[in-house]
């Protein structure tokens, strides 16, 4: 499979458009948005993600403290102070990489024709910070969940990771790979 970038556009589209209430009947804030954005994202990788040999992931790291959503909603948080969204092309969405560090993809299907078994499938470079311009879009929901999904996928193309395995020969193989698809 790979990643459905369009899906992810429109639950975030959604997403904002609906003005989720939360049970008080108020609406969600900014760190609830950030929240709900980085969950929509994690749950579309983790069902679809592939590196170019079709492997999905086996981890990565979610953590409460840290991530996508904290970058967002530090983002957020300075841009709407400062009525200027473009905060977060200095910080871009750094949290991500803290998604991709140490993680791990399946080394289930061989990277290469000789290799007989993969061992191993690290992510050994969890990607650039990438930068976004959310000025002017705040209002402007489709073009806000586009410009942070572009944002994403442009990230998701320079992960980087190393297939480890065995050939016929009992050798080991080593074969370096980029993207997450």
């Amino acid at each position: 499979m790979a990643i459905n970038w369009q899906k992810l556009e429109f639950d975030i589209k959604n997403y904002l458009e609906e003005g989720k209430k939360d049970n008080t009947g108020k609406n969600y804030n900014i760190k609830k948005t950030a929240k709900m954005i980085e969950s929509l994202y994690i749950t579309e990788i983790k069902m679809n993600a592939t590196d170019m040999f079709f492997n999905g992931i086996l981890s990565i790291t979610v953590n409460e403290s840290s991530g996508l959503h904290k970058s967002l909603e530090n983002g957020f948080n300075s841009g709407f102070k400062t009525n200027n969204l473009n905060v977060l092309n200095q910080t871009g969405i750094s949290g991500v990489l803290q998604h991709w560090s140490g993680g791990q993809m399946s080394p289930l299907i061989p990277a290469l024709p000789i290799m007989t078994v993969g061992v191993n499938n690290s992510i050994v470079f969890p990607g650039n910070v990438i930068s976004m311009n959310l000025n002017g879009y705040s209002d402007k929901h489709d073009m806000f969940s586009k410009e942070i999904v572009m944002a994403l996928k442009r990230h998701a193309n320079t992960v980087q990771g190393l297939f480890t395995g065995f050939n016929s020969n009992g050798n080991p193989v080593a074969v370096p790979w980029s993207g997450i698809f």
